[in-house]
């Protein structure tokens, strides 16, 4: 379950999010479980997040920097994630259908089990990531980087 003072900065809005994380850069917020669906998280701080869970459909998260973040069976559906930074973060189980992942960084992610049916990956960096088992169906490809990534048992058809 989330932690109630995060959810209250949060819903502040990402100026004094940010703001927060930058004087308060040793704590690793949690956002479990949070109710984040069509929130507007364009440029926010979440890095060593506990998103676990958490429903983020239909958020922007333009230059969102998620790296280490625990997205562990998220809702991520239709969300917009250009330019943002998902370096080294959990995504184990996590549900990213019709995700733009346009210019992301996804470098040694471990996307085991998720749902990526319909996801567009433009461009996007996948080098060491883990996809193993992951569902790929009818997702976009188009000049990912795939270096030294674990596609055993992934479904791309």
């Amino acid at each position: 379950m989330a932690n109630r003072e995060h959810l209250r900065i949060m819903k502040r809005g990402i100026r004094a999010w940010n703001a927060w994380r930058t004087k308060s850069h040793v704590v690793h917020p949690d956002l479990a479980g949070a109710d984040l669906a069509k929130v507007d998280l364009h440029g926010a701080n979440l890095e060593f997040a506990n998103l676990a869970r958490a429903n983020l459909s239909n958020a922007i998260l333009h230059g969102a920097n998620l790296e280490s973040a625990n997205l562990a069976r998220a809702n991520l559906s239709n969300a917009s994630l250009f330019g943002a930074n998902l370096a080294r973060a959990d995504l184990r189980g996590a549900d990213l259908e019709s995700a733009e992942l346009i210019r992301t960084s996804l470098a040694a992610t471990n996307l085991a089990r998720a749902n990526l049916t319909k996801a567009s990956f433009i461009d996007a960096d996948l080098t060491k990531a883990n996809l193993e088992k992951a569902n790929l169906r009818q997702a976009h490809l188009w000049q990912p980087r795939f270096i030294r990534t674990s596609v055993r048992g992934a479904d791309f058809t």
